[in-house]
């Protein structure tokens, strides 16, 4: 491999990487609205249940990507 592919591949590993990071923030932001509106008017046992479920999210994007 001379450097030129060896760039082309580190670069489009980095494209990857911002947009996998994007796509994560955007998750959890729209997880963390759900979360807040929920809590207003529910107990502090479903937010629980929302904050493990945004755990289990994590876990599935990290290892789906």
């Amino acid at each position: 491999m001379n450097k030129d592919s060896l760039a082309q591949i580190f670069q489009s590993l980095t494209i990857h990487m911002y947009l996998k990071l994007i796509v994560f923030v955007l998750i959890l932001y729209v997880f963390d609205w759900i979360i807040t509106e929920v809590c207003r008017t529910s107990s502090k046992k479903l937010r629980t249940l929302g904050i493990e479920m945004l755990g289990l999210i994590f876990i599935i994007y990290i290892m789906l990507y």
